[in-house]
């Protein structure tokens, strides 16, 4: 009778088939993790922040974008007929020298940076059409930058 009972709930329920396979979901990277890793495939753009823009012209503009979430920022540069570089400029939190930390040219409409660790870093980002130059120390009247964060 308990053998019976126990069948019948069993047959109730249905067969039992494999699990469904769960979602993906978007990895999280935290500071330091978050160098040099491409922003899609993270979750540090649902709480994206703009830190500091520059519209040049039609379609063209430079962002510099932060992620509160994961302490890491990024750059997009928008460039609708592409042959320009986006450039990542940092300076230490205690001083140095200006390094770059990415350096990409705009192909198509628009390039967006890896991401990159925001401790200790001054940062700003360049479009510019000589890659690895920081427009404001040359004065190139075709670059812009934002403002140093």
């Amino acid at each position: 009778m308990i053998w019976a009972a126990v069948v019948g709930l069993v047959a109730a329920a249905g067969p039992v088939g494999p699990a469904a396979p769960a979602l993906a979901t978007p990895s999280h990277c935290f500071e330091a993790t978050c160098d040099n890793v491409a922003l899609s495939g993270t979750d540090c753009a649902t709480n994206q922040l703009v830190w500091d823009d520059f519209v040049v012209g039609s379609g063209i503009a430079i962002q510099l974008m932060y992620s509160p979430g994961c302490h890491a920022f990024w750059g997009e540069v928008q460039e609708p007929s592409g042959g320009v570089y986006g450039i990542l400029f940092a300076i230490p939190e205690y001083g140095g020298s200006e390094q770059i930390l990415e350096s990409g040219l705009v192909t198509g409409v628009a390039l967006e940076t890896h991401m990159w660790n925001s401790a200790g870093h001054s940062v700003k980002l360049c479009r510019n059409t000589v890659s690895a130059t920081d427009p404001g120390d040359t004065n190139i009247p075709t670059a812009q930058c934002t403002g140093w964060r």
